[in-house]
């Protein structure tokens, strides 16, 4: 009865936290013109427009931060275990970032106040911006019909290019802090 009550539990958490199948490859799945899954391009290809309102209550535009290499990780709220975890370790990796002059942003959908409450909780050093589900569909995260949008992360160059990223698909093909740190500091030294 047991094992019963935990592969629920498990099942429910795996649905929630998941992601269904994509059988676009990863490197196919980029952010701003779109491609015709709807996904983001690499390259040197504008980021698409992501403004919001910070944990804090402020306003927040993606353009203000031109200049900088930055770290966008899009989560799909509080209740996603997975993504708190990668806010934790994005957080405790936050000294590194910061020492390679790399901005780090979370994204999620969740109001403000959850937001700063998940801010305040896993004790993050960096920005959580609540955006609107559209933000979501423009950075080909969220396709139509799905009941929820997918993680993912991206590395933004100087100029505002999305350089590098990977929709997490699976807890397995989620950008790990490692990764995003080289490609960051790649992008970082050579500006």
């Amino acid at each position: 009865m047991q094992f019963r009550y935990a592969f629920i539990l498990l099942t429910i958490f795996a649905v929630a936290c998941g992601d269904s199948a994509r059988s676009e490859p990863a490197n196919k799945r980029t952010a701003t013109s779109t491609d015709a899954t709807g996904a983001v391009q690499l390259g040197s290809v504008p980021a698409p427009i992501l403004d919001g309102q910070d944990s804090g209550g402020g306003s927040f535009s993606l353009a203000s931060l031109k200049g900088d290499v930055v770290v966008l990780v899009f989560i799909r709220g509080a209740f996603c275990g997975l993504c708190r975890e990668q806010l934790k370790h994005l957080a405790a990796t936050g000294t590194a970032f910061g020492n390679a002059d790399v901005k780090v942003v979370g994204v999620t959908l969740d109001p403000p106040d959850v937001a700063k409450k998940t801010k305040e909780d896993l004790k993050l050093d960096f920005p959580l911006v609540t955006v609107n589900p559209a933000t979501f569909r423009a950075w080909g995260l969220w396709d139509q019909g799905e009941r929820w949008p997918h993680s993912a992360a991206f590395v933004l160059d100087a100029a505002g290019n999305v350089r590098s990223g990977r929709v997490a698909t699976s807890a397995a093909r989620a950008m790990s802090e490692a990764e995003l740190l080289a490609i960051a500091n790649s992008l970082s030294a050579s500006r």
